[in-house]
């Protein structure tokens, strides 16, 4: 995957934690995604990704964001693809 896609792909992430309207996923996604458009490198938005992921396991999911959280860690699964 190139740099551009994996940007984009995380990209759909971000849109996907945002439509979950959980604060404490879009509190998480912010500061990793600007780490991520700072990246240049596939392997350091694969790592970015792994760390969302993590907060991700640790949170309380309402059952209505399961979906959600299941179409994000997809994505996850995609980058590192």
């Amino acid at each position: 995957m190139n740099l551009k896609k994996a940007k984009q792909l995380f990209e759909e992430i971000v849109d996907i934690c945002y439509q979950t309207e959980n604060p404490k996923l879009i509190e998480a996604v912010e500061p990793i995604y600007r780490d991520v458009e700072a990246s240049q490198d596939v392997s350091q938005i694969i790592v970015y990704a792994e760390e969302l992921q993590v907060v991700m396991n640790e949170m309380d999911i309402d059952e209505d964001e399961e979906d959600d959280i299941q179409d994000i860690q997809e994505k996850i699964e995609m980058l590192s693809e």
